[in-house]
């Protein structure tokens, strides 16, 4: 498969030894703008294969096909806010009932991911690979860390918690409600290569934390946690989201240039502006998400460091 193939395709790779074990699930290209994932499994898959695995299945998605199709973050709603009780229900009881390009999306990916998880001979973990318009440092995302800790913690980056009240209808917490462990990675900047690299080491990590791979691939495994930790010196561990700043469509949001993730934001300064003028930090920070795209309904997000 060549690079970017995998873009056109629902199933990107499926690796199952037929052997019981994990399940390692896992979406890329929930975001038409963030081709970085599909290209880290592709490579992954290259290189590693069926018989690279001691036991379990890998198996990777594409998420919005249809925005990948023309390098857009979605077409009619974000793909990562849509996965709402009443919108699954609807979809899985009548597919055809989708009425908009995201939800024709989700109809065709609920029945892979629902057979993958029904048909799974152990423990179920799952993957979003993200990344970011703005630049920066690789992060993991969840919305509970109990359900998620030892799974989490294996890929030493930072874990960014707190967010379910303040985003909704993500993949993730909807995977979790099964109680799967579920992260969501942000591997970097969109059209970085560096990206395509640490969600490559992200895929070879979670696979030996949940016992998938042969002895013979530790060497490469290290590697992969020695170029996560390196990508995060000096980051705090764990950080907690304490306000996001929603755009409204036409209000002209446009993020001040030189932020990237991590970024230290004093209250009072200025990070975006619109239609209306100046956007100040409410509050002393840590930026995440600074927008630096067109399209979505998170302007910025401020976190802080926190204690686990």
């Amino acid at each position: 498969m060549s690079q970017d193939d995998w873009a056109k395709r629902r199933i990107i790779c499926d690796l199952d030894t037929h052997r019981p074990g994990p399940l390692l699930l896992c979406t890329a290209g929930i975001h038409g703008n963030e081709p970085a994932g599909g290209r880290a499994v592709v490579n992954m898959a290259d290189v590693l294969g069926s018989d690279s695995l001691l036991r379990g299945r890998f198996l990777a998605l594409t998420g919005n096909i249809s925005a990948l199709s023309r390098q857009a973050r979605c077409l009619e709603q974000d793909l990562n806010r849509t996965w709402t009780n009443d919108r699954i229900s609807r979809l899985r009881h009548d597919p055809k009932s989708a009425a908009t390009a995201e939800e024709v999306e989700m109809a065709a990916l609920l029945p892979i991911l629902h057979h993958a998880m029904n048909q799974a001979s152990g423990e179920v973990f799952f993957l979003d690979l993200h990344s970011t318009s703005g630049p920066g440092a690789p992060f993991a995302c969840c919305m509970e860390i109990r359900h998620h800790r030892q799974f989490m913690e294996s890929f030493s980056i930072p874990m960014i918690l707190g967010l379910r009240p303040r985003m909704s209808g993500t993949l993730i917490d909807y995977i979790a409600e099964f109680g799967h462990s579920a992260v969501g990675v942000e591997g970097g900047q969109n059209d970085d290569p560096a990206t395509i690299q640490c969600h490559e080491a992200v895929i070879r990590v979670a696979m030996a934390a949940i016992g998938m791979t042969h002895s013979s691939q530790t060497v490469h495994e290290d590697q992969a946690r020695k170029l996560l930790q390196e990508r995060c010196t000096g980051l705090p561990r764990y950080l907690t989201v304490k306000h996001r700043y929603e755009v409204k469509e036409g209000d002209g949001f446009v993020m001040l240039p030189g932020f990237q993730n991590f970024s230290k934001i004093q209250e009072g300064q200025v990070v975006a502006r619109d239609n209306m003028g100046d956007i100040l930090a409410v509050e002393d920070g840590i930026m995440l998400f600074p927008r630096y795209q067109s399209g979505g309904e998170d302007g910025f997000f401020l976190a802080e460091t926190t204690a686990i």
